[in-house]
């Protein structure tokens, strides 16, 4: 005799995980507050099941309309109910163009330890308790700024010496006895870093709001990997001298040199998402075009701007191969690179390509951010919706002159 099978418990857990995921997605692409079509209007929302259509419930005081939508699964099963706010959707330049970029960080990072005079096998620093990636802002009270500062304040306070730290986002404070070195100086045995530059690539430029965007990952530490704190930064125009081709288990790099005389800019955040600031030059002659927003990003062909060599930026065929909505830092796409030309200059995706635009149907899609070390031909992307969430703060605030 066959036994029956309840297949209830199995059927509750798939609905109940399914609303969870519809839950998520709905957050993911209405994150800003607002969901808009091709034409500028409020839309519905229909995706892998799930069904949301937008209603005007009331005229903001600002003259924006309010939209409510009840969000159901299979049509069915009520979710959550959202709110949406009708914006224009943004336009932006296409940029694809080196730049330098300058950094202070605010305080200094921990890199690494030394011995110092008989403190023994650990320095007076690791002593203390600090770890490399701790971030020193603070000794006895008074900021620290850079390298020098921190081995003054050293000096000058002695033996009592109070460190303020930063590590996890979390404040600390420690007390530290500094040994002196072979010269006689007090010393807390520890390296540190200060400041950063390189060359990325510009994503796209904002001229109604003068504020760029770039990279589509953090600058960060290159012992520690943390990403490195901002105090203050500059943008300059770089140009692009050599590039060393990725292969196999080995990334290239586009070497360039920064035109450190005239600054073009200030950075004014170093996120996970990216390098954003103020600017009021934009380095292409290209028309804006509108961005596109996360839900109507698709698998198929798409287009990359980028520069790799000293001549203008220039269009290079990509294949957008995955979309993932949820990622909520810098790997929304898996790009593979299909033009033949950029395969032939670079491999694929080197270093200082990251923030190249991706174009698809006539909008700014992403940026790239990563190439896969082992199969350089592809990487990761970040939605430009993302980047210009970003950007929020920068576009309500004018830059102020030096």
């Amino acid at each position: 005799m066959k036994k029956a099978v309840n297949i209830l418990p199995a059927a509750l857990s798939f609905i109940i995980i399914m609303m969870f995921a519809a839950s998520a997605y709905i957050d993911g692409v209405i994150e800003s507050g607002c969901y808009i079509d091709k034409d500028g209007e409020i839309a519905a929302i229909s995706a892998a099941g799930i069904t949301a259509e937008f209603k005007e419930t009331a005229l903001l005081p600002d003259g924006r309309s309010e939209y409510k939508a009840n969000v159901k699964l299979f049509g069915i099963l009520p979710v959550k109910t959202v709110t949406a706010v009708k914006e224009q959707r943004p336009y932006l330049v296409p940029c694809g163009t080196p730049f330098g970029i300058k950094l202070l960080t605010d305080g200094v990072i921990v890199t690494d330890f030394g011995i110092v005079g008989g403190s023994g096998d650990i320095s007076p620093a690791g002593k203390a308790g600090l770890q490399a990636g701790d971030i020193i802002t603070r000794i006895n009270g008074e900021q620290v700024t850079s390298a020098k500062q921190l081995s003054r304040l050293v000096e000058k306070n002695g033996e009592n010496t109070i460190i303020e730290y930063i590590r996890d986002g979390e404040k600390h404070t420690v007390s530290a006895t500094p040994e002196k070195d072979a010269d006689g100086v007090l010393k807390l045995g520890v390296w540190v870093r200060d400041s950063a530059a390189g060359i990325g690539t510009m994503t796209y430029y904002d001229s109604e709001n003068g504020v760029f965007a770039g990279l589509g990952h953090a600058v960060c530490d290159v012992d520690t990997g943390e990403v490195l704190p901002l105090r203050k930064g500059e943008i300059v125009p770089a140009v692009i001298t050599e590039v060393k081709k990725s292969s196999d288990g080995s990334p290239g790099e586009l070497c360039g040199n920064l035109l450190s005389n005239t600054v073009t800019g200030t950075i004014d955040k170093n996120t996970e998402r990216g390098l954003f600031g103020h600017s009021g030059l934009c380095p292409v002659s290209e028309e804006a075009m509108p961005m596109a927003y996360a839900e109507e990003i698709h698998t198929g062909k798409a287009y990359i701007i980028t520069t790799v060599n000293d001549q203008p930026a220039k269009r290079y065929e990509i294949e957008i191969e995955s979309v993932d909505p949820y990622n909520r830092e810098n790997k929304n796409l898996v790009i593979s690179i299909t033009d033949r030309e950029l395969l032939e200059a670079t491999g694929g995706i080197v270093q200082g390509m990251s923030g190249s635009p991706i174009i698809q149907d006539g909008m700014i899609a992403g940026a790239v951010t990563h190439v896969f070390v082992n199969e350089p031909t592809k990487g990761y992307g970040i939605f430009a919706q993302s980047m210009y969430e970003e950007t929020k703060e920068l576009r309500s605030v004018q830059p102020q002159a030096a």
